[in-house]
């Protein structure tokens, strides 16, 4: 199950790496990097499927792959985002909250891209198509698209209803 996982997230990553993304049907480029940090309005997201899901609990980084940079991997497992359905989002790493922000699911090659945009630290500003699998809730893949900060970065999420904490993930 790992293996066909880590498979799928790798061909998940090259697709994204050749296309360019459209969110909310736009047929333009993803928008020029901010030099400060800030977030775009909030607008309340659509009620679907994936929105559902985006919603519920917490999305943790279980596994966080950067080709070529595997150090920095290693520490940004115990990231995670806390999605509202009003458009604004939380993020942080084990139990420390570090911004928020605003969200957006679009679309991307008839897949949903989900754009994270945060109002604390532009380096957390990412454009991830995203994977819910069989929809069952409990986990999903990611990959940065080639317009994100950390191009070509392939992750595991999983949900669970509390931030995590290094205890529950082996690390304390």
């Amino acid at each position: 199950m790992k293996y066909t996982l880590f498979a799928i997230l790798v061909i998940l990553a090259a697709a994204a790496c050749k296309n360019e993304p459209k969110t909310n049907g736009n047929t333009g480029n993803a928008p020029k990097a901010k030099t400060e940090a800030w977030a775009e309005a909030a607008v309340t997201a659509v009620s679907s499927r994936e929105t559902a899901l985006l919603t519920k609990d917490f999305w943790v980084f279980e596994y966080y792959v950067i080709p070529g940079d595997p150090q920095k991997s290693m520490f940004n497992r115990g990231l995670w985002y806390k999605f509202n359905m009003n458009g604004t989002f939380e993020y942080g790493h084990w139990e420390e909250s570090l911004g928020t922000g605003s969200w957006k699911l679009g679309e991307y090659e008839g897949k949903p891209l989900l754009t994270v945009d945060s109002g604390t630290d532009n380096s957390f500003d990412m454009f991830w198509e995203i994977n819910f699998g069989d929809y069952s809730g409990f986990e999903a893949s990611f990959v940065a698209t080639k317009d994100s900060p950390q191009a070509g970065t392939m992750c595991k999420m999983i949900n669970i209803m509390t931030r995590p904490t290094k205890k529950q993930f082996g690390y304390e």
